[in-house]
């Protein structure tokens, strides 16, 4: 009997009625699971399986390992900031004070 993880009873149950399928795929290989029931609560689980016999990887070319040298800072050139610019008054209204 396979076992897998029921998500409703939260636990690791056996699976009945079970049988292998192959999942949906993005690419050229596909993934195989297995399909089944929980023997207590009758709701549907997979279990995916691991993947065997598919096209090995290659593996990634070793990276050389360039050390940097911190450059040296320029110095910033002073930038003059434009003065804020001044509200102009309002005229005082005449009359009641």
């Amino acid at each position: 009997m396979e076992k897998g993880y029921c998500v409703k009873c939260k636990a690791k149950r056996g699976m009945e009625n079970t049988k292998q399928v192959a999942m949906k795929s993005r690419g050229t290989t596909k993934r195989f699971a297995m399909k089944g029931t929980c023997e207590k609560c009758n709701t549907g689980m997979y279990r995916i399986l691991p993947a065997v016999g598919g096209p090995a990887k290659k593996a990634a070319p070793a990276k050389k390992v360039v050390k940097k040298v911190a450059k040296k800072a320029a110095p910033k050139k002073a930038v003059k900031k434009a003065a804020p610019k001044k509200a102009a008054k309002k005229p005082a209204k005449k009359g009641r004070k």
